[in-house]
């Protein structure tokens, strides 16, 4: 209907014939009830509810005590999970035991504080695999001011750790044969001379190459100069101490026609 303010309103109309004989009744009463605001809310429903089915992440929501009474579609892809296995159950059993109780403690007491904490966390799928996840938690309160829910939205940090792993490697380590390379030799001297200067003792610092490199390379090919270069890294690798470091940093140190160095 249209307001005599020119708005319009959705209404639930409902009409009753008085007397007995309804058939020949005069008189109608009419009941009608402003249902506009609760189609509003149906709507805004409707629409959460396809977001929620939607989204890639995953969902949980828990009432006041935290016990899980909806999770989404994504939820049991991550986590391997059914709906019906996590209903009433608290966010706890998916705990991977990663993090100790301060960490909870002061997630919580941010959650208090502020309404809401985001951060990386570890879970555990149901196969008993640990994940990375960055999660978001929210707390939702009534008019009063009452915690009647908590949301949590949760995204699976899996591929993001592996793909900065591997990052990781191929900037600070020499693919061939997986020692430092120049850049984390570097750091690594750095820190060690600042150690050093620190605490008054010395380090030493030893550069080796192989002679005949370039003949190994020219003679039986560069798949035997690899090989050689494994060999050796390997057999240094194996008599040094877990906080000695041995690194392929050729460009740092030797001539260009010595691709040798170790």
């Amino acid at each position: 209907m249209i307001c005599k303010d020119g708005s319009q309103r959705v209404w639930a109309i409902r009409a009753t014939p008085l007397g007995a004989d309804t058939s020949e009744a005069s008189r109608v009463i009419t009941m009608a009830v402003d249902v506009t605001e609760r189609r509003r809310q149906e709507r805004m429903l409707r629409q959460a509810a396809h977001v929620l089915a939607s989204t890639r992440e995953g969902v949980l929501i828990t009432d006041a005590d935290q016990r899980i009474i909806s999770v989404n579609e994504a939820f049991t892809e991550i986590t391997g999970y059914t709906e019906e296995e996590v209903l009433g159950e608290k966010p706890s059993l998916l705990s991977s035991g990663y993090h100790d109780q301060a960490f909870y403690d002061a997630m919580w007491a941010a959650i208090r504080e502020h309404g809401h904490w985001e951060g990386e966390t570890w879970n555990r799928r149901k196969s008993g695999d640990s994940y990375p996840e960055w999660l978001t938690i929210s707390a939702v309160q009534d008019e009063a001011g009452r915690v009647t829910h908590y949301v949590g939205v949760f995204a699976d940090m899996t591929r993001i750790k592996r793909s900065e792993a591997q990052l990781e490697q191929l900037t600070h380590y020499d693919p061939l044969t997986g020692l430092p390379n120049r850049l984390l030799l570097i750091s690594r001297v750095e820190h060690a001379l600042e150690q050093a200067r620190r605490r008054h003792y010395a380090i030493a610092l030893l550069v080796a190459n192989l002679d005949g490199f370039k003949t190994v390379n020219e003679s039986l090919g560069h798949a035997a100069g690899d090989e050689v270069l494994q060999v050796v890294s390997e057999r240094l690798r194996a008599r040094l101490r877990a906080e000695d470091t041995l690194a392929r940093a050729s460009p740092l140190f030797s001539r260009p026609r010595r691709a040798g160095t170790m």
